[in-house]
Formats: C-alpha cells, sequence, structure tokens
C-alpha cells in the first residue's frame, strides 16, 4: 500500500489487471481516513509514514474512477482529498496540519524557497524537520489540485471543481524563461540563484526539489502537457529540450567528498 511512485505505475495498472482489488485498497485508504482523520499518503501496515510531500493519493482516486473502479466510498474520497489540499502540510517526511507554507501556498500559488544559506524560519519544517523541497511541492501540489479539482467535476460537485481549477496552473508561477526551468522563489518573488545541476545535497537538504534536480523536474507538468509545451515555445522546441535531456543524462554537482555521477 505504498503510494510513493505507486501512482505512476502500479495503481493504474491494477486498476486494468485488477480493478476490484484497486477499489478495495482505495476503500481501506478511506477507512483510513475516516478513523485517522487523515487521508494516508504514505500508508504502511502500522497507519501513514510520513514520507511523501503533497497527497498524491488524489490522483489515484480520479485515476481509478476514470477507469471504471467504482467499489469505493467515492464522496467519502473527495472530502478527504478535500480536507489534505485545505488543511494538510505538504512538507516532505511530514504529517499533520498545515502551517505558515500552506497558507502561503494558497494566496500566492507557490510554495515559498529559503535563500542560499537561510537557516529554516517555518515553525512546522523546523519542529519536524522536513525540507521544504519548494519546486517540488509546487508542481506536486498543482497536480494533486488538479485532480481534486477533475474528480469534483465526475461526481457533480462544481463547486470543488471551480475552486480547484485555477490551482493548477501553479506550477507556472516558477518557471523561470530565462532559465527555462522551473526555479525556486523565495516569499518576495524573487529567483534564487542556485546551480539547477545541483543535487539537494548541494544546498540544504532538498530545499529546492526532491531526490532530483531542475533538469529532471522540467518535465515534471504530467497533467498539462500541452500547457508546458507552451511554457517550452511550442512543441519542437520541447522534443529538443526532451532529446536533450536524455542526451546529456542528469549531471549531479556534489560536494568533492562524494563522486558524481550521471544517470
Amino acid at each position: 500500500m505504498i503510494i510513493r511512485g505507486d501512482y505512476i505505475a502500479q495503481h493504474p495498472l491494477r486498476c486494468i489487471l485488477n480493478p476490484a482489488q484497486e477499489g478495495d485498497m482505495l476503500q481501506s485508504y478511506v477507512n483510513m481516513y475516516e478513523q485517522s482523520g487523515w487521508m494516508p499518503e504514505y500508508p504502511k501496515v502500522f497507519g501513514d509514514r510520513p514520507g511523501m510531500f503533497g497527497f498524491y493519493s488524489s490522483v489515484m482516486f480520479l485515476d481509478a474512477y476514470r477507469k471504471g473502479v467504482r467499489n469505493f466510498d467515492t464522496k467519502k474520497a473527495l472530502e478527504g482529498m478535500l480536507k489534505n489540499a485545505e488543511q494538510a502540510t505538504m512538507l516532505a517526511s511530514t504529517n499533520g496540519p498545515k502551517g505558515a507554507l500552506e497558507d502561503f501556498y494558497y494566496e500566492k500559488g507557490y510554495y515559498p524557497a529559503l535563500n542560499i544559506g537561510e537557516a529554516e524560519n517555518d515553525a512546522v519544517a523546523k519542529a519536524k524537520r522536513g525540507a521544504r523541497s519548494a519546486v517540488a511541492v509546487t508542481i506536486a501540489a498543482s497536480y494533486n489540485d488538479w485532480a481534486v479539482s477533475e474528480l469534483g467535476k465526475e461526481l457533480g460537485n462544481n463547486a470543488v471543481h471551480l475552486k480547484f481549477a485555477p490551482r493548477a496552473s501553479n506550477y507556472k508561477k516558477l518557471w523561470s524563461n530565462d532559465k527555462m526551468l522551473f526555479m525556486p522563489k523565495n516569499d518576495k518573488g524573487e529567483w534564487v540563484p542556485i546551480d539547477p545541476k545541483s543535487t539537494e545535497r548541494t544546498y540544504n537538504n532538498q530545499s529546492y526539489y526532491n531526490e532530483n534536480n531542475a533538469y529532471t523536474y522540467k518535465f515534471g507538468v504530467t497533467h498539462d502537457i500541452e500547457g508546458l509545451i507552451e511554457l517550452m515555445g511550442g512543441k519542437d522546441k520541447f522534443e529538443a529540450e526532451l532529446d536533450q535531456l536524455f542526451r546529456e543524462g542528469r549531471v549531479a554537482v556534489v560536494p568533492p567528498s562524494t563522486p558524481s555521477f550521471r544517470i
């Protein structure tokens, strides 16, 4: 029942190969929400582990519903998704209620990043030691909010659909035309001038991305491919950028004590 990455492949495939089992699993998520008060994000046999950021369970519920999986409480699932989307922290490796960073996201449309070398000043992040992963969280939240909006529409809840639909485009707020990448912004709306090829270890422990760098997150907008193509200047430019990603690989600039690598 681990969501981390499984929402991309395992859960969608199970919807096709064994829809009844997938529905049972999703109903167990609903049960966990009813019992714990939160929709789980990284569930284990002992409960929800604080390991994910955002709330990707929304993507799983939407995908299953659209593939015809209906043997779970859809209305209660949307209720839990809404609670996570409006009241839960999106910090990596952290569970529980939202804080000032989420309020900033709701108002400004992006997750604020720390400046290079700036000490963490958010109370929730300091207490939970959850990395901000500001760009990663913004892109994830855009995707997750899109899923909430779309499931609301599927279930005839127009108010939810209209409220969350605009948030699906929040990823665009971190697009840098200069760098042609998604880059971090601080709480003043200023770009944080990081090296986009650097791993999170170069800076303050996943402050900006999460387990990847700017070049892999460049193609992380999976819910709005047309919008991403437009940001990059059209299909020809998009294809060229994608070719370059696979041609070059991810070049990691890491501390001298750690060997560099390519994938």
